[in-house]
């Protein structure tokens, strides 16, 4: 179990207790400290500490800034064959870690559905939401080759793809960075196996300027994940139009769209010659 985080100390110990309290305990759950200054290390040292179960709780350190920098760190430094990942802000449900195992034993990627929250909410109100609240599951991405997208708080593969693949691709943070993954192993032709019942309370960003900077970078890697596509022999160019092409229906979908578009223009301008000319160091 593989958890990346940065300055979590605020989130993170919900899912530690959640994690601690699986309907089948797991091995072991390691935090990644990517460059944190909140004291996110020391938090977790000490609820491993009080801990007296069956889970393992420890911590590695990244230097290296980046949720993909962070998962790989992660799973070079665990034991098991079987990989899962969640994240700090979230809540895993007391059967997760059992069903995406269960999946693992028959596939070699798995993912599973989540429950998202926009409001700080105690365990009580996360415990109703993960029994009641509506199940969403990964959907097809039309506007790449069909691929079968993922989700990085809710994600299980076997560690013997993760080190076929060479890991995560550093280059992809921010939006996309799982599903990177999930495109090259689709490549190899391994596809994405989903689990409904493996449940996590995804917490999603409310505020404005979060939601721009993640459409940026989601129309950036978008871009990105299309030349490795053009590249593997993929015969069409995917688009980067909404399903139906319909018009945005609101001011924020509207800027949401401008962001991906300047995203998408920057990783296809980045390569020419005019702008690796200005990169140059004098």
């Amino acid at each position: 179990m593989v958890i990346p985080a940065r300055n979590a100390t605020a989130t993170i110990g919900l899912q530690l207790d959640a994690l601690a309290h699986q309907s089948v305990p797991v091995d072991e759950v390691i935090v990644v400290d990517n460059a944190s200054t909140d004291g996110l290390a020391e938090l977790v040292r000490a609820f491993a500490a009080e801990r007296s179960g069956p889970t393992r709780f420890r911590v590695v350190y990244c230097a290296e800034r980046g949720v993909n920098h962070a998962r790989n760190a992660g799973v070079r430094a665990a034991l098991g064959s079987y990989i899962l990942l969640c994240d700090a802000d979230d809540v895993v449900d007391p059967a997760w870690a059992a069903e995406l195992v269960n999946g693992l034993r028959s596939h070699r990627l798995v993912g599973g559905a989540t429950v998202p929250f926009t409001t700080a909410l105690s365990a009580n109100q996360i415990e109703v939401l993960l029994r009641s609240g509506r199940r969403i599951l990964p959907q097809v991405d039309e506007r790449l080759w069909n691929l079968q997208s993922a989700i990085g708080c809710n994600l299980g593969f076997r560690r013997s793809l993760w080190e076929e693949l060479g890991g995560f691709d550093v280059r992809i943070d921010g939006s996309l960075d799982e599903n990177e993954f999930v495109f090259r192993a689709r490549l190899r032709g391994v596809e994405l196996a989903l689990c409904p019942n493996a449940v996590v309370a995804y917490r999603r960003d409310s505020s404005r300027s979060k939601k721009l900077r993640r459409a940026y970078q989601e129309g950036r890697n978008r871009k990105m994940l299309q030349r490795l596509g053009v590249r593997a022999g993929l015969d069409t160019r995917p688009t980067l139009r909404r399903s139906g092409n319909r018009l945005p229906s609101s001011v924020n979908e509207l800027l949401g769209d401008v962001a991906r578009f300047a995203g998408a223009l920057d990783a296809t301008t980045e390569h020419w010659p005019l702008r690796r000319a200005r990169r140059r160091p004098e």
